[in-house]
């Protein structure tokens, strides 16, 4: 063995990989196809696999094949090992089947380095080392009798089994993944591609509190008009890989243009029930982009990939997640806040495009159709007007947003969210359907404690608004197609942005900031509705708290008067009863002594 031959050994090492194998084959299989292993050369020069070795274990590693002298892959190429497979020696498969404990495959080069790891089956009772030096996985699926692992996209190496390797139907040994294996069901002859998840609820709890146990469902939609069997699909989702999988169970049907929930325990429209043990526990998209997918054998029906973006939709998917399409994805469905649902806008309707299908609805609907939204852009005319973020005493229940539509027509905020941001931007209010606010006007979001004559829409969870105790904090709106339609900063005196955060931007891309008002006062715009991009001109601090009226110079008290042109909404000449006419009945002096009363905690 030459010196330059080992070298190349060792150079492009890393450019061969398992891509597929078939450990348990049909003992009615033909002669020449039975167990074999395929490798591919990822890399752009030809690797020499002189002294190479194929290793397979269940309880402990065994030399299954040692390639001779001469033996090599090109780039490009798919090397069979196995009865009908390119080398000379003689095979000694040693494939275990899983089916109780994580078994596995790897291949060392002439120097006895460990190249590549397919790990499959669970629990990890043998001990086996994953690339990453991980012994707690993920592991790739374990597969049925005739069926293969292979890797989807070829030749693509995350050093994740559970992520690289899918189950496939129709095995191709020899060839191209991508090309022959089965890629959406329709091409398995099953009508899987009519049967969509449709609605989905990855973070029950309303109340934050992470008791999401055995409530965590989803909804599937059978797009067609015939009946589809279900039966022995999954449900597969993960936070970082598809590390989890619910089969369901034989015998299980979707009619044609209905709905079926899988759900916990504790979800009482579940049409099919998760065990407790094999609870969902979707990711809820915290900090980078989670997914979930239904697959009906070797064929993927649908993937919905969803978490956190940029201002331009642009997904943190730092894990690479692939879309229906086998591209990874870069842009994805939004992270849903506690106690809200991803639905798709149109029940059914598919692009393959996460961002473009789903948004965060309030309005769940298990086993019912999702409810129809209008989807607009404000064109940067509502405004984020006046907030609240600090009352005195505990804050919960009692912050509250106002809004401000500054041009001359009534826009629809249908699904449009409210974000706020500590350390980095999370939904905390999500619109629900037909929700409007008229030409002009002021409109209130509060918390579960302020009274409905004065808020329009009252959240059940905290609006949490921060009291930037650390740094910048920030309130901002988010329009329903996705893009920001106003953000607001603010901090204490002496607070800066930490060096590495690039989160704390204002609409303008800079880090102008309003100071945060003291305890029991808000933060507002004066004069209402002014916007110059910079939150420290247009926000005054210390204001007397103003909820649905036009706001008062900074701190300096006065009489609260609601104005047709700004306040309120609706000119009170106008038919019909109105918020403006729910509270101007009480003196303009005690209608502030009485808004200071039910917004001041008791100790």
């Amino acid at each position: 063995m030459s010196i330059l031959f080992l070298l190349s050994s060792l150079v492009y090492a890393e450019d061969v990989l398992i891509n597929e194998v078939m450990y348990d084959a049909p003992s009615s299989q033909d002669e020449g196809t039975s167990e074999w292993i395929e490798l591919c050369n990822a890399g752009s020069s030809v690797v020499n696999l002189a002294g190479w070795t194929i290793e397979s274990a269940g309880s402990s590693w065994e030399t299954s094949w040692t390639f001779s002298s001469g033996d090599t892959i090109s780039p490009g190429e798919y090397l069979l090992v196995g009865p009908g497979g390119g080398s000379s020696d003689e095979f000694n498969p040693n494939l275990q089947n899983g089916g109780s404990s994580t078994d596995g495959i790897r291949i060392k080069n002439a120097f006895g380095q460990v190249l590549d790891t397919l790990l499959y089956d669970e629990p990890n009772d043998n001990g086996l080392e994953s690339d990453l030096g991980s012994l707690s996985g993920p592991f790739a699926v374990d597969v049925s009798s005739g069926r293969s692992l292979g890797r989807f996209p070829d030749c693509i190496d995350t050093d994740n089994s559970a992520y690289d390797f899918a189950d496939f139907a129709n095995p191709t040994p020899g060839q191209p993944n991508q090309d022959q294996a089965p890629t959406s069901c329709e091409e398995l002859g099953i009508n899987g591609d009519a049967i969509k998840i449709n609605e989905f609820l990855p973070n029950p709890d309303s109340d934050e509190t992470s008791a999401d146990d055995t409530f965590e469902w989803v909804e599937l939609y059978n797009t067609s008009s015939s009946t589809v069997d279900i039966g022995g699909w999954s449900l597969q989702w993960g936070t970082s890989s598809f590390s989890s999988e619910f089969v369901i169970p034989n015998g299980v049907t979707i009619g044609g243009g209905d709905y079926l929930v899988i759900g916990g325990e504790g979800v009482l429209q579940a049409d099919v029930v998760v065990p407790a043990d094999s609870d969902l526990t979707m990711g809820s998209g915290g900090s980078n982009a989670d997914a979930i997918r239904l697959t009906c054998g070797g064929g993927v029906a649908d993937t919905v990939i969803y978490g956190p973006t940029d201002d331009s939709g642009i997904a943190e998917n730092n894990d690479e997640w692939v879309d229906d399409n086998g591209n990874v994805a870069t842009a994805v469905a939004p992270k849903p806040g506690a106690g809200t649902t991803l639905a798709r806008r149109i029940n059914g309707l598919d692009t393959n495009d996460s961002r473009v299908d789903f948004i965060v609805s309030l309005a769940a609907s298990p086993g019912e159709p999702n409810a129809e939204f209008q989807c607009e852009g404000g064109g940067n005319n509502i405004k984020i007007n006046e907030f609240f973020p600090n009352p005195d005493g505990s804050d919960s229940g009692y912050e509250w947003i106002e809004l401000y539509n500054t041009s001359d027509q009534a826009i629809r905020l249908d699904s449009w969210s409210i974000e706020t941001a500590a350390s980095s931007w999370a939904s905390k209010f999500v619109f629900p359907p037909e929700t409007e606010i008229a030409a002009n006007s002021f409109f209130l979001i509060g918390g579960k404690m302020v009274p409905s004559e004065v808020a329009d829409l009252t959240s059940e969870s905290a609006l949490s608004l921060g009291n930037a105790s650390t740094g910048f904090d920030g309130v901002r709106i988010i329009d329903c197609p996705g893009d920001v339609e106003d953000t607001v900063l603010y901090s204490k005196l002496a607070a800066l942005a930490a060096e590495d955060e690039d989160v704390f931007l204002d609409d303008a891309g800079n880090e102008t900031v309003a100071l945060i008002p003291d305890s029991g006062f808000s933060l507002g715009r004066f004069p209402d509705g002014e916007d110059s991009n910079n939150n420290t001109a247009d926000f005054q601090s210390n204001m007397d708290p103003t909820p649905g009226y036009a706001n008062l110079q900074g701190g300096t008290g006065g009489s609260i008067k609601p104005s047709p042109e700004t306040g309120c909404g609706k000119n009170p000449d106008d038919d019909g009863p109105n918020k403006c006419a729910a509270v101007t009945t009480v003196p303009n002096a005690v209608w502030i002594i009485f808004l200071a009363v039910i917004l001041r905690r008791k100790e």
